[in-house]
Formats: C-alpha cells, structure tokens, sequence
C-alpha cells in the first residue's frame, strides 16, 4: 500500500513502529508520533487510546509484515536457503543502512518488565511466531538437504534466532555492522556444511 492509500490508523502505526526501532517503547510519546504522522494527538487517541494498546498493535503489525515477506518469498519458489539467505541479507543491509534502527520485538523485548501484560505478551508472540517460521523453515531445509541440523528442527530454530539477535545487539552496541555479516555467515556455512 502507498503512503497517500494508507489509513491514519496504519500511518500511525508504521511512524510509531519506526520509532520503536529507534528508541524503545519507554523513549517514544504520542506527541512524537503526532509530529511524525502530522495529526493531533487527539487523532492517535482516537485509534489507540493507550500507549500499550499502541505498542501493542505494532508489534502485530510487524508480525504480519514479517509473515507476509516470508510468505512472499515461498511463493515465488524461493528455497528454504534462499529465504534464511534473505533473512539474513535484511538485517545485514539495516545494519549497514540504518545502524540505528532495532527489530521493535527485540526493542520492546529488553523493555517486557515495564511494559503492559498485552504488550509483553505481544512481544513473547512475535517471537513465539518467529521460532515457528525458523522450525519450519529449517525442517523444510534439511528434508530437502540444504541444512544439516545439529538437533532438531526446533532446537536449531531456536538457537538460529538466539544468534541473529545477539549478533544484531553486539553489532548496534559496538557500531561495527560488519560484525551481524560475519555472525550471520558463519551460521549459514554451519548449517549448510559449507
């Protein structure tokens, strides 16, 4: 969808999801996302009468982006490899790109002691989610023989996001984005044996 066919509710949601990249959910107000969408605050009320219902809805509406890329991907053939390759790509090039911005589960994940049941829980979703998608895909992967799995599928996944997301906080803490590409490509040479 382009920017002039989105709705307010979804303008809001994607300005206050790049805000939570940036600056975590404890760092973000709704006068920032008023100036950033060019509404009232009132408006964003209006839609999220909360701030945790806000942090809440973008955290699923990030969910669904991911899903939708991934799915995106599958459809147009891509192989198991090719999607974790792509996956991994991402996070290379947002390093690279925008060393600033965060995942806003991984944000609002260091945040869950202050935040909201529904948004903690939002939160153990998305990441809840992200395992299946890696179980799955990984699974996927070794039946057709492009992974040799050191566990099981769910082992593996679980061991794959654990690494992504060290690598990408190591890689913003120390501002060497260099450091998520070499993470990142010794994990893939481990799993595909190369």
């Amino acid at each position: 969808m382009t920017s002039t066919g989105q709705t307010t509710a979804l303008k809001i949601l994607d300005a206050t999801r790049d805000l939570i990249a940036r600056r975590g959910y404890s760092n973000f107000s709704y006068a920032d996302v008023s100036a950033a969408v060019d509404i009232h605050k009132a408006s964003i009320h209006h839609h999220f009468p909360a701030k945790a219902t806000l942090a809440r809805a973008v955290v699923y509406h990030s969910r669904d982006i991911f899903n939708a890329d991934m799915a995106a991907l599958a459809a147009n053939g891509a192989t198991p490899l090719d999607q974790l390759r792509a996956y991994m790509a991402y996070w290379n090039r947002s390093m690279v790109e925008d060393p600033e911005a965060f995942c806003v589960a991984g944000m609002m994940g260091a945040e869950v002691p202050f935040l909201s049941a529904d948004a903690a829980t939002a939160v153990g979703e998305y990441f809840g989610s992200m395992l299946d998608w890696c179980e799955g895909l990984l699974a996927a992967g070794a039946e057709a023989g492009q992974f040799r799995l050191v566990g099981t599928p769910r082992d593996d996944a679980s061991m794959l996001i654990s690494l992504v997301y060290g690598a990408l906080l190591v890689a913003r803490g120390t501002r060497n984005p260099d450091y998520f590409k070499k993470v990142s490509d010794a994990a893939l040479a481990r799993l595909t044996g190369g």
